[in-house]
């Protein structure tokens, strides 16, 4: 089955920064069937809005990008040397 490979990047900021000021990001990686695609991606929102939505952080932003075999394996081996 071809899975689709996705690079996720999370933004959140903290509470009372205005809307201009520093953003922390934070990558995940993720492997897809691709029927599945709808789920996974509101799984991922989900557990990232219950993970950052908190009294002093908040997720203000989930960019999604479609990456190839070769760049995941290597951003795969960047986080798990």
């Amino acid at each position: 089955m071809d899975k689709l490979h996705v690079l996720y990047t999370v933004k959140v900021k903290f509470k009372g920064e205005e809307a201009g000021e520093k953003v922390l990001k934070r990558k995940h990686l993720s492997k897809c069937a691709k029927g599945k695609m709808s789920d996974q991606l509101q799984f991922v929102y989900d557990f990232y809005s219950q993970l950052y939505n908190t009294n002093y952080t908040e997720m203000v932003g989930l960019d999604m990008k479609f990456i190839s075999v070769a760049e995941y394996d290597e951003l795969y081996q960047e986080v798990y040397e």
